[in-house]
């Protein structure tokens, strides 16, 4: 009899313990909610469009000079991110998130390319380049990227566009796409014979490889649910290349400059492969849940305990430690603002010698970009998912 009274006390206790845990993440939840919806620039503000998540860019190096920075970028997939939780919401929290959508892509058209048939670039297209630097907002005719396909795909799968709009994305995706009419040379041989998709769209621009940019394609298209084309599937070889090779952590600045931390290519990689069933991949699971236990492992930013924490969740592993996070006071009292989830280092377009000098190179090197609004996003993105887990 008291084995069984023991039992029940521990039972009580455990229940206790998980209503609690419960009791605190709903509260976080509505937290980061109001917050971010808050967050959202307003109309007249002097740095953003009205509906943007707040942006900074700052030079890696010190002194940090960190600027606003007027891009469509973190808005776009803070949308996307939001988007993606929104059917996993309450309904009230569902009009709140779906009203922070309707009013970021508010902003798109800044961002349209002018000319006949064109599409989304990183900066306004008709606006500065690198606002608030010094000296590079006047070489926006020698140093932008034009069109990409990064900025693209977001902005495409956060707004309804006419199907004539995608397609022609689609075929420009193709025409830049590695041997379509230029090979590129600055990755690993094992690699150059591959007709992936490339960064930039201009038929002037340099073939560059990135490992998240092409998960991002492939999340894109995967949706889209059309006949594959090689392109398509040369793609997907070479994401899966890299991660049967394990570039993602040997290499992770040379196989995804923009990126360029193993946290972020592990990310990007588990939210392709929880949404979609790609079944070349599950070989590779254990190894990527291993690899990203081992750096969670490790002393860093806040913001790669979370993102890591995501991925484990959604290969299919477990956390050993769940992560808290107690309320957003304690978040916004952590490193996160710190955390970039994307660097211009440009070294993608570099010859190969360079590229890899500047993929080992310190913070001089590089700008960072920051979205303290998107920091946020992940972590409500990772308390869902540790729900659903």
């Amino acid at each position: 009899m008291k084995k069984l009274t023991s039992v029940i006390v521990l039972v009580y206790f455990a229940m206790l313990c998980i209503n609690c845990k419960a009791s605190s993440d709903s509260l976080l939840i509505k937290q980061l909610l109001e917050s971010i919806s808050k967050d959202q620039a307003k109309e007249n503000d002097k740095d953003f469009f009205e509906g943007m998540f707040p942006t900074f860019r700052e030079w890696g190096a010190s002194p940090v000079n960190r600027q606003p920075d007027n891009n469509v970028y973190f808005t776009a997939i803070t949308n996307f991110t939001l988007k993606q939780l929104l059917p996993k919401m309450a309904p009230h929290q569902q009009v709140l998130i779906d009203g922070m959508i309707k009013k970021g892509v508010k902003c798109y058209p800044n961002f349209l390319n002018k000319k006949p048939g064109g599409l989304y670039e990183f900066f306004p297209a008709d606006n500065t380049f690198m606002p608030n630097s010094l000296f590079l907002k006047y070489f926006k005719k020698q140093l932008s990227s034009g069109e990409d396909a990064d900025d693209c795909v977001m902005v495409f799968m956060t707004q309804n566009h006419p199907d004539s709009t995608l397609n022609r994305f689609h075929q420009k995706l193709i025409n830049a796409a590695n041997l379509s009419r230029k090979r590129v040379v600055n990755t690993f041989k094992r690699y150059r014979d591959i007709p992936a998709y490339s960064t930039f769209l201009g038929p002037k621009m340099k073939i560059d490889f990135d490992f998240c940019v092409q998960t991002n394609v492939m999340y894109y298209l995967l949706g889209q649910k059309k006949k594959f084309e090689k392109q398509d599937e040369a793609t997907l070889t070479l994401l899966l290349e890299n991660v049967r090779n394990r570039d993602y952590i040997f290499h992770p600045a040379y196989i995804s400059p923009w990126y360029a931390s193993s946290s972020l290519l592990i990310y990007h990689i588990a939210r392709l492969l929880d949404a979609y069933e790609i079944p070349a991949f599950n070989p590779y699971k254990d190894q990527l849940i291993d690899d990203a236990k081992h750096l969670l492992n490790q002393p860093s930013n806040i913001m790669e305990k979370i993102i890591l924490s995501t991925s484990i969740l959604r290969l299919g592993g477990k956390l050993d430690v769940p992560l808290i996070v107690k309320d957003l006071e304690t978040f916004e009292k952590s490193n996160h603002q710190s955390f970039p989830f994307f660097q211009a280092r440009g070294s993608g377009l570099m010859p190969n010698t360079l590229k890899r000098l500047y993929s080992i190179q310190g913070p001089a090197f590089y700008f960072n970009f920051l979205c303290p609004t998107y920091n946020k996003t992940l972590l409500l993105e990772y308390l869902v998912e540790q729900k659903r887990g």
